[in-house]
């Protein structure tokens, strides 16, 4: 089934970006495993999952929810850009620079332009 698959992708980015985070010990940018690729893997992970339900509840009630759950996902992503400059400042600007914010195709070409692996 098409849901299944595309949940198991959105879990698949909530385990990679936790394990990214593990280890690190302290809250600050980096551009290792999945966020190499994508600037918030755990927000794409909510995008995905919410695109799934389309496949569950096939009715517009379901595509309404689909699409509000998109965009309020997708203005979340636009604030916490805002914060992490804030706080990281010109350090996290570059890594917008290097990292694109969600395009997934693209984060793993220039992961591979860079040279780097996951």
């Amino acid at each position: 089934m098409v849901y299944r698959s595309i949940l198991g992708v959105g879990a698949l980015f909530l385990v990679l970006s936790v394990l990214t985070l593990c280890g690190k010990g302290t809250f600050k940018v980096t551009d290792s495993g999945v966020y190499g690729i994508v600037h918030h893997p755990m927000y794409l992970r909510g995008l995905v999952m919410f695109l799934s339900y389309v496949f569950f509840g096939q009715n517009w009630i379901t595509a309404i929810n689909t699409v509000i759950g998109v965009i309020g996902c997708y203005l979340i992503i636009l604030s916490g850009d805002e914060r992490n400059i804030e706080k990281f400042g010109e350090e996290y600007v570059r890594y917008m620079q290097k990292v694109p914010r969600m395009n997934l195709v693209d984060g793993i070409l220039r992961l591979a332009r860079r040279g780097k692996k996951l």
